[in-house]
């Protein structure tokens, strides 16, 4: 009873977080890491922004570290849920 609340109260703080953090550094990563000449929506990305993640070679160096660090709240958060869910 207590691991469940325990980790629920954990569930309801990371994930806001995490999301918080995925959000802030893709919109650095849209803004400040593109490629010189490549658009936020554009054929290069199928059209779609989230592509930015898959395809490193659109982005600068500065770009590669907002990628890394929403890479790994994605990861996090992922990992989190499986733990969560195995456990319980």
């Amino acid at each position: 009873m207590t691991l469940e609340l325990s980790l629920t109260l954990f569930i309801y703080i990371s994930f806001p977080v995490l999301l918080f953090r995925f959000m802030y550094y893709f919109s650095k990563m849209l803004y400040r890491g593109r490629q010189q000449g490549v658009a936020i929506i554009t054929y290069k990305t199928l059209f779609n922004p989230f592509n930015f993640l898959l395809f490193p070679s659109l982005l600068n160096p500065q770009g590669l570290l907002y990628r890394r660090c929403c890479i790994l709240a994605l990861l996090l958060l992922v990992l989190i849920y499986l733990v969560i869910i195995l456990i319980t």
